[in-house]
């Protein structure tokens, strides 16, 4: 396990930054000194913009929704699931989120995101808290079908953020 650094942290917010002008033009190394002045002072103000105090969380998020999670056998359901309500389902990543609007919710796992309904919200959390649900008690959580249970699994299976089992 590597700890996250500072030095982490600006290659990440430098990836954030990529839509600035100022970080997409090329650094005035032949140019004058006034030219070379106003950019590193254009530079430092978009940076320290963007170096704001919840850039910490911001970059924890983009941690937890990048970790692929422990690789978790899913056989033999590695295509379609079935509807089955008996079937377990939990998430590979432990550092899995999610968060969301009155609109939609969004899963942040295993390097991939989904956004979704409101619904879905307490199963996501029991999910996320790292509870194995049968996707009877996900349907019953949700408001969802067994069936519609059944399409987010392999949803999740197929991008390696889910696995699948039968009960205990």
């Amino acid at each position: 396990m590597t700890p996250a650094t500072g030095h982490h942290l600006l290659v990440w917010l430098a990836g954030q930054l990529l839509h600035s002008p100022t970080l997409r033009a090329n650094v005035p190394t032949v140019a004058g000194h006034a030219e070379r002045i106003a950019y590193a002072e254009q530079l430092c103000k978009e940076v320290s913009e963007a170096l704001h105090p919840h850039v910490v969380s911001e970059f924890a998020a983009s941690l937890d929704a990048r970790d692929p999670g422990r690789p978790a056998p899913s056989l033999p359901y590695i295509g379609d699931v079935p509807a089955d309500p008996s079937l377990v389902l939990a998430l590979t990543s432990a550092r899995a989120a999610i968060e969301g609007t009155d609109e939609a919710v969004v899963l942040r796992a295993a390097g991939h995101e989904w956004e979704l309904h409101t619904s879905v919200r307490p199963a996501l959390e029991a999910l996320v808290s790292g509870a194995r649900l049968t996707f009877g008690e996900l349907a019953e959580r949700s408001g969802l079908t067994v069936e519609q249970v059944a399409v987010l699994a392999t949803e999740l299976v197929s991008k390696d953020a889910a696995a699948v089992s039968h009960p205990r």
